[in-house]
């Protein structure tokens, strides 16, 4: 559910919210958002393999293990740290 959840809110936010901000005033679009959507679009493929071809729980529900939860923790903090590093 949580998974489902935070998928959800982003796509909610990326498609109506952005949209509607978009339509009551131009946003501007720099080449360093390039790196962002890329980061966000690959975050987005992992989970949904992770998802797809990872371990079935109970009534065959796709689980994320503990140590698949780490190794996404790890890559947003790189990916913060590097933003902070390059910001």
């Amino acid at each position: 559910i949580a998974i489902g959840n935070v998928v959800g809110s982003s796509i909610f936010n990326i498609l109506l919210i952005l949209g509607v901000s978009s339509t009551v005033r131009a946003l501007p679009v720099t080449p360093g958002m390039n790196v962002d959507i890329s980061v966000m679009l690959v975050a987005t493929c992992l989970l949904f393999i992770v998802m797809f071809l990872g371990k079935r729980g109970r009534a065959h529900k796709a689980e994320v293990s503990r140590y698949v939860g780490a190794v996404f923790v790890l890559l947003y903090a790189s990916y913060i740290g590097w933003l902070i590093y390059n910001g």
